[in-house]
């Protein structure tokens, strides 16, 4: 790292830049004495800084998938976000527990408002530049280029990107009556006839959304959710604390030792059944369910039912975030392989589950005939006619009117993924692919490593472009807490600069 940075560029104003943001204006002591100090730039291609693409302005049924409790900017304040809706006289739901996302966003445009009057008070330069940056080049510092073509230099740059390019597996971006990009619902579902034939393309939380969506706005034609498994998310019961007792950084610690600093899937496997036999579960049942062959309609009627015994397993799932991505970080690199192949999938499924309300609305959907979730779809054609071809590998196919994507943002970087700024990087070798997802990245700093495969700790990376370092990168909880490590690593030594400039002057 340079002796003395001066210039911060956060590239992202979503809610990873405004953590980082955050935790700068609070952590940098700020310089008074002289005009010499921080001048911190956020750049951000969306005309608001905060909500990002996650948090927008949508249909307030489109709620937080943790509780409310637990979202927060600052990792040491988990109630954060929970205390300020508190304290908001005008906003108040009934379903307190999943606040709409669109609340959330509010919440990160006042933590933005409030850290700006913070630095201001310490003297830090804010200055916020709506447009996106496309290009990056290394000269004495970072010059960064935007799409208009402005050019700006830094000392130090902070990717807080959000996520990457949705996936698009069957290539139909860009044809009629397809939509790539669901967000934000209020506008997207509005585009369709209420009694079109829609095909939702996965079966995943954000396939949840826009179900509901188009039941708010009245649609009463079919809907498919065509994915290759058939499985939605599993139904959030009421996590509790739990303190692990296997699965833990001494465990990991242990095996390290015996391993040549390496662990294998079966050691991993062997803990999560000792953690979850020691709260009386099975743990075939939850990761292996019996379940699984049984179709999306009864499992979804199983798991509404049986809603504790959701509470008692996702605690315990809930309670790996501390330890989970050091676990991912010494995993062996075949197993990392073969575990992103095999049960990937379904892991996430049940970490990631859905609100007990968005699922009684979709078994409703379900139960009316309005809704199925169907499996192993193939190849998807769009015909001359404005209708889509759908075959499954069982030959048989269907065709729809319209199809909404909700395959989600691809963890690769390949084709259109790798453009823009993220192919800048890459083609000029400040950062490489991670076989895993992402970029590579420095796992204690979060510095993008380089061609020569050496860290640059003045060019970092937070949030999704990060998950094949850190796996599970899409929890505000990890975000925040990343956020935290990079902006106490980095504020030690603008401080101590700071000291230098304040000490030198005074002399």
């Amino acid at each position: 790292m340079k002796e003395s940075i001066n210039s911060i560029a956060i590239v992202g104003g979503g809610a990873a830049g405004i953590s980082l943001f955050n935790y700068f204006t609070k952590k940098i002591n700020g310089n008074k004495c002289n005009g010499n100090n921080v001048n911190i730039t956020i750049y951000e291609k969306k005309p608001c800084v905060g909500p990002g693409i996650a948090y927008q302005d949508d249909y307030d049924f489109l709620l937080l998938n943790r509780h409310s409790k637990q979202m927060s900017v600052i990792a040491e304040e988990p109630d954060h976000f929970w205390n300020w809706y508190k304290s908001q006289n005008k906003l108040r739901f009934e379903q307190e527990e999943f606040l709409p996302r669109s609340v959330f966003g509010e919440y990160l445009k006042n933590v933005f408002e409030e850290s700006v009057e913070r630095a201001i008070e310490k003297n830090i330069t804010v200055c916020v530049k709506y447009s996106e940056v496309v290009h990056l080049r290394q000269e004495r510092n970072y010059v960064l280029m935007t799409r208009d073509g402005e050019t700006q230099e830094f000392d130090l740059v902070l990717l807080c990107l959000g996520n990457t390019r949705l996936q698009d597996n069957y290539y139909l971006n860009g044809q009629p009556q397809f939509i790539y990009n669901p967000y934000p619902l209020k506008q997207t579902v509005s585009l369709i006839p209420k009694k079109a034939n829609i095909a939702i393309l996965g079966s995943s939380l954000t396939a949840v959304d826009i179900c509901l969506a188009l039941k708010e706005n009245g649609h009463n034609g079919k809907i498919d959710m065509q994915s290759r498994k058939g499985e939605l998310p599993s139904v959030r019961g009421e996590a509790k604390p739990h303190k692990l007792k296997y699965l833990t950084h001494d465990s990991l610690n242990q095996i390290l030792l015996k391993r040549n600093s390496q662990i294998r899937l079966r050691d991993i496997t062997k803990l999560i059944k000792k953690e979850f036999e020691e709260t009386g579960l099975e743990w075939k049942s939850i990761l292996a369910p019996k379940s699984h062959h049984l179709n999306a309609k009864k499992k979804l009627e199983e798991e509404i039912k049986n809603i504790l015994h959701q509470s008692d397993w996702q605690s315990v799932l809930m309670s790996t975030n501390e330890i989970i991505e050091k676990y991912w970080h010494y995993l062996d690199e075949e197993d990392k392989n073969i575990y992103l192949n095999k049960y990937d999938r379904i892991f996430m499924s049940r970490r990631n589950p859905m609100p007990l309300v968005n699922a009684t609305k979709i078994l409703d959907l379900m139960n009316k005939g309005q809704l199925s979730v169907k499996s192993d779809v193939v190849y998807i054609d769009y015909l001359k006619d404005h209708t889509f071809y759908v075959q499954s590998n069982n030959k048989k196919y269907i065709n729809y009117d319209w199809i909404i994507n909700a395959t989600g943002p691809s963890k690769h970087l390949s084709g259109p993924g790798k453009s823009g700024l993220i192919g800048s990087l890459i083609s000029n070798g400040y950062a490489t692919i991670n076989n895993y997802g992402g970029v590579k990245t420095d796992f204690d700093s979060g510095a993008l490593i380089n061609k020569n495969g050496q860290p640059d700790t003045n060019l970092r990376a937070l949030g999704h472009i990060t998950c094949g370092t850190y796996y599970f990168t899409s929890s505000m909880e990890m975000i925040a807490k990343h956020a935290k490590q990079i902006s106490e690593d980095i504020s030690e030594l603008i401080n101590q600069s700071l000291q230098e400039e304040k000490e030198f002057v005074s002399i």
